[in-house]
């Protein structure tokens, strides 16, 4: 099967995975990220640095995935994107 693709820029496809939106809201510097079926690649861009980078995305995935229970099934990429209040569109100015 295809992973999941998505940049900074792609304001609703991020809102299409709870793990996406977390890494984009709460860490500067990422550029894309992409989901496949048994890895996550994170892209940043130039002017970051790794070392301040990897610490906080690793994080961020382990407290994505520990926050479900045991036996819970893990929504790493919903059929719609979630939409909120708070939620940035790319129709928004």
């Amino acid at each position: 099967t295809n992973g999941f693709y998505v940049t900074v820029n792609d304001k609703t496809e991020i809102a299409k995975s709870p793990l996406c939106t977390t890494l984009f809201k709460n860490i500067e510097g990422i550029k894309s990220i992409y989901l496949g079926a048994d890895f996550i690649t994170v892209t940043k861009y130039a002017e970051h640095n790794w070392s301040h980078l990897r610490t906080p995305i690793f994080a961020a995935i382990m407290d994505f995935y520990t926050s479900f229970g045991e036996g819970e099934e893990v929504q790493v990429l919903l059929s719609a994107p979630v939409i909120t209040d708070t939620t940035i569109l790319d129709t928004d100015d």
